[in-house]
């Protein structure tokens, strides 16, 4: 993959870790008014969410468990009514 070897991590390459990260999290609660995600063909997080959900569906270990259709249609109010609440406890209390 490198021809020299993996690249050496250097604080430019945290820095930019760092911000990338809190692009992320502020895109997750839809507080990034410069976000790329309404640009993408899904439009909104929570179509991201389906779209991946309905992949990992796709893998046999997944397609075993029961009632996965009906987890796929509820995983954004899953994921708001459990992630959320807990994160947003810890970040912004």
């Amino acid at each position: 993959m490198y021809s020299s070897g993996p690249p050496e991590f250097t604080i430019e390459i945290y820095e930019n870790l760092g911000k990338q990260i809190l692009i992320s999290i502020l895109d997750i609660f839809g507080k990034n008014p410069i976000s790329r995600i309404p640009h993408t063909k899904y439009e909104n997080l929570a179509a991201i969410r389906t779209s991946i959900a309905s992949h990992i569906t796709k893998y046999e270990r997944f397609g075993k468990i029961t009632n996965i259709k009906t987890q796929i249609a509820n995983i954004n109010s899953y994921i708001d009514q459990v992630f959320y609440k807990k994160l947003k406890l810890k970040i912004f209390s």
